[in-house]
């Protein structure tokens, strides 16, 4: 079974700012490279991304606000720690506004459920 484990790794993705519209976590992931960027391009199409763009090292995607349109970035790098464990970084955050009011949390959560689900199956 393929968890997420919590880890203090130098991260490739940009700090947050320091205001609570914005959620930055790191992890190691039992899982090889290639099956981490199919199932999290998976997982980003099901959490509803209205824009995916794989890049080298990982994804940026685009979240769009029903009824006000506002937009929330997430950016997702990958660093390939060995053959079966991956460096995993996650952040997410609004374009405008300082509060979210926990979007971007609950976000970053059902992003890692899905791909911990697809690892699982």
């Amino acid at each position: 079974m393929s968890s997420f484990t919590h880890t203090d790794l130098s991260s490739t993705l940009s700090s947050c700012p320091d205001s609570p519209n914005c959620v930055h976590n790191s992890y190691e992931v039992s899982s090889d490279l290639d099956t981490l960027y199919t199932h999290t391009e998976q997982a980003l199409q099901i959490t509803g991304a209205s824009s995916i763009l794989r890049i080298e090292g990982g994804f940026d995607a685009v979240y769009t606000i029903p009824v006000f349109g506002w937009k929330d970035d997430v950016s997702i790098r990958f660093t390939k720690i060995d053959s079966s464990n991956t460096h995993f970084d996650i952040r997410s955050a609004s374009r405008e506004g300082y509060y979210d009011l926990g979007v971007n949390n609950r976000r970053v959560k059902k992003i890692l459920k899905a791909i911990q689900t697809k690892l699982n199956n």
